[in-house]
C-alpha cells in the first residue's frame, strides 16, 4: 500500500518519514510536514503539485475513468482550477482511497465514499498527525489503550467506528473531511453529505442494463492500474464476475492468471471441490492457473512477527496471521 504523512510536529514527521523511508517506501512528493509514498511493489503516480497547490491520491483509484498522471490532472483541473466542491470531486471517485487537495496553506483530506480505505489521525496541543495507520500514530502520540474498543474488535467481525484501540487516535469517517492550516497550526473535521446513488427502475431488464453500464464503467476504469491479472477464482459469484468482466473489458487469456491457495495453517480454509473448480475455469477460458501453498504453522507465523515487520506494515501485520508466503 501507499502511504500519506502529515504533521505539523517537526519530531514526529522526522521519525515517521525516516521509518517509513527506512523500511522502503519512496516519496513521490515531501515537504518539511506532507510526505507521499509510493506502494512497496506497484510503483504508481499519485501526487501532482504545482507552486504551492498540490493534489494526492493514495490507494487503488480512478478520477473520471483515469488513474496515475492523467487521473491526478484532471483531479487537479477540477479541485483547483475550477474550484469543485469535495462532494461533486467524489462523484468522480472510483475505487478505495484517501485524497489530499492543497491550496496554499490549506489542505483538505478525504477518504472514498464506501470508508474501505483507512486512514486515522490524533490532534492535540502539540500538534496534528494523519496517516495510514494507528499503529505509527501511537508511536508518535503515545496514547493509552482503549479496553473497551479491543473487546468490541475481538467480539464485533466488520466493525465501523471511528475509535482505534487508542484513546484520541481516531479513523477518518466517510462523511467527514479534515481541513488543516500549516501556517496557523489550526486543526478540525466538518461533516459532508453522501452522493445519492439510487436509481428508480421499473423492470428486470433495467436493473441488468444499469449494473451492466455501472460495473463494467468501474471496472474498466481501475484496470488501468495493472496490465496483468491474478484472480483466485473457486466458482463463487464474485470471482466469476470479476472474471467475465476482465474478458468484457478486452483482457486475453494471456493477461489474468488463476490461483488458488491451500496449505496446513490457521488462514487457509479452501477445499478440493473449489481447487477443482479453479481448474476447471481455468480449463475452459485458457488462463494460466497456480496453486499457492501456504505452509507456515500458526506458531511459526506468530513468532516470526517482529519490531522491523510492525514498524513496515502497521496493524496490518496480522494481515493473513502473518503468514510469510503470502506476505
Amino acid at each position: 500500500m501507499g502511504k500519506l504523512l502529515i504533521s505539523n510536529n517537526d519530531k514526529w514527521f522526522r521519525k515517521l518519514n525516516n521509518m517509513f523511508s527506512s523500511q522502503g517506501f519512496d516519496s513521490t512528493f515531501e515537504t518539511k510536514d506532507i510526505a507521499v509514498y509510493s506502494k512497496l511493489y506497484a510503483k504508481n503516480e499519485n501526487s501532482l503539485c504545482r507552486g504551492d497547490k498540490a493534489v494526492m491520491c493514495v490507494g487503488s483509484w480512478a478520477y473520471k475513468e483515469e488513474v496515475g498522471r492523467k487521473g491526478l490532472e484532471l483531479l487537479f483541473e477540477d479541485a483547483i482550477e475550477n474550484g469543485m466542491s469535495i462532494k461533486e470531486i467524489r462523484a468522480n471517485i472510483a475505487g478505495t482511497c484517501c485524497c489530499m487537495i492543497k491550496q496554499g496553506e490549506v489542505a483538505h483530506v478525504f477518504v472514498d465514499e464506501t470508508h474501505t480505505y483507512a486512514m486515522y489521525y490524533f490532534a492535540s496541543e502539540n500538534g496534528f498527525i494523519i496517516t495510514n495507520t494507528y499503529y505509527h500514530i501511537q508511536k508518535c502520540a503515545e496514547r493509552t489503550i482503549d479496553k473497551e474498543m479491543i473487546r468490541l474488535i475481538l467480539g464485533i467481525t466488520g466493525l465501523s467506528s471511528e475509535r482505534t484501540p487508542f484513546t484520541d487516535i481516531k479513523r477518518l469517517m466517510q462523511d467527514e473531511v479534515i481541513e488543516v492550516n500549516f501556517s496557523s497550526g489550526e486543526f478540525s473535521i466538518s461533516s459532508i453529505s453522501l452522493n445519492d446513488y439510487s436509481y428508480e427502475l421499473s423492470s428486470r431488464e433495467a436493473v441488468l442494463d444499469v449494473l451492466d453500464t455501472v460495473i463494467t464503467k468501474i471496472s474498466k476504469a481501475l484496470n488501468k492500474n495493472a496490465e496483468k491479472k491474478l484472480i483466485f477464482a473457486t466458482g463463487g459469484a464474485d470471482s466469476r464476475l470479476k472474471l467475465a468482466l476482465e474478458f468484457h473489458n478486452g483482457y486475453t487469456a494471456e493477461d489474468i492468471r488463476l490461483a488458488y491457495w491451500g496449505g496446513a495453517n490457521v488462514i487457509t480454509n479452501g477445499t478440493a471441490s473449489d481447487r477443482m473448480v479453479n481448474e476447471m475455469l481455468a480449463k475452459k477460458t485458457g488462463c494460466e492457473t497456480a496453486y499457492i501453498e501456504l505452509t507456515d504453522s500458526f506458531e511459526d507465523a506468530i513468532e516470526s512477527m517482529d519490531a522491523d515487520g510492525a514498524d513496515r506494515y502497521g496493524e496490518y501485520l496480522k494481515i493473513y496471521a502473518h503468514d510469510r508466503t503470502w506476505l
